[in-house]
């Protein structure tokens, strides 16, 4: 990742790219920054955009090789590839994989002798296999790049430079609050990013309020209001917010693991409080966001640890009931929470 951003400043490309991972926001933005750099007329003759699960390697091959005649150079930029999924058992579609790999023969050898005058990007949304042919053949002729989601703080300061390049300006808190809230990927942290830069439109700075009232409600606030009734014994509450869940979606499964982690977190942020940890401190050692630390300290102020390991018990006898078949795991799950507010 270093290095391509290194040659894209320098202005280099090479012949053939092979940009993978499960960031697809870093992988597209990538992919702009090659081919505006590349082909920058965008002239309709220097571009040129295929589909790998429209288009057979041949295809694809004889596209990148063809040049353009009105264009100095050209970009063939390929998505959705179906060639460098991960390797099924030899027991399963054997002759599929034979013939796959005779199909990608083409392909081979272009990118072991790419056309000077063409840039060719492969996409691969996901995981690839990095024994293959097609892999070891553009790391040999050209680059091999994995976009990997930011974690933590490099997700929040993304956020802070995307705000400030729309002119909107948020703190440190704001920017933890939103990134903890708005889900897994760079694509779902923009999607609120959007959202608040439209509802802040007549001002500069973003406020908590502000993030609060716009950003979107996911199953991880729930667990906090969730707990947050459980704490005070509102067993009304905490059903209503349980039942909310589910109509949203989520499934049973999760929403016992994430709550049974927010209690275990509870309890390591209440003990470490205890002991004379700050919050930061609490956070980087439990690996979570610094807003999350803060909201399982305020949560262990309300319960006792008898409570919180009893707790913790209760939704343990839960999952086992679930998994000896002694009941559906979303009734029992209700049945852990009314239980936990009776303590």
């Amino acid at each position: 990742m270093h290095n391509l951003e290194n040659s894209l400043r320098l202005g280099m490309t090479v012949p053939v790219y092979l940009f993978y991972g499960e960031e697809t926001l870093l992988m597209e933005q990538a992919a702009a920054r090659v081919t505006a750099l590349a082909a920058p007329a965008d002239n309709g003759f220097d571009r040129e955009y295929l589909r790998g699960d429209e288009h057979t390697p041949a295809e694809v091959a004889e596209t990148a090789d063809s040049g353009s005649f009105f264009a100095e150079k050209k970009v063939v930029l390929v998505r959705d590839i179906p060639w460098l999924r991960p390797k099924r058992k030899k027991t399963e579609g054997a002759e599929e994989q034979e013939d796959s790999a005779l199909q990608l023969e083409p392909l081979l050898a272009y990118i072991r002798d790419p056309n000077p005058a063409t840039v060719l990007i492969l996409l691969v949304n996901g995981s690839v296999n990095r024994n293959s042919r097609l892999y070891k053949a553009v790391q040999a002729s050209g680059s091999c790049v994995e976009f990997v989601s930011p974690r933590g703080g490099e997700r929040e300061l993304w956020l802070k430079n995307y705000l400030f390049a729309a002119g909107k300006q948020a703190s440190p808190q704001v920017c933890q609050y939103v990134s903890l809230m708005a889900g897994d990927g760079l694509q779902a942290l923009k999607a609120e990013a959007d959202k608040l830069i439209l509802y802040c439109a007549a001002q500069t700075t973003i406020t908590q309020a502000d993030a609060e009232a716009i950003v979107s409600r996911t199953a991880l606030s729930g667990v906090f209001e969730l707990t947050d009734n459980l704490a005070a014994h509102n067993a009304a509450q905490a059903a209503l917010v349980l039942h909310r869940l589910y109509q949203q979606g989520e499934e049973p499964k999760n929403l016992h693991g994430m709550i049974a982690s927010q209690y275990h977190n509870i309890l390591a942020a209440k003990d470490m409080t205890a002991r004379g940890f700050r919050q930061q401190e609490i956070a980087s050692t439990l690996g979570i966001a610094p807003y999350y630390a803060k909201k399982c300290i305020a949560q262990g102020k309300n319960s006792d640890y008898r409570r919180l390991v009893r707790a913790l018990d209760i939704l343990l006898a839960a999952d086992y009931d679930a998994m000896c078949g002694r009941g559906d795991l979303k009734d029992l799950l209700e049945l852990a929470i009314l239980r936990i507010c009776a303590l």
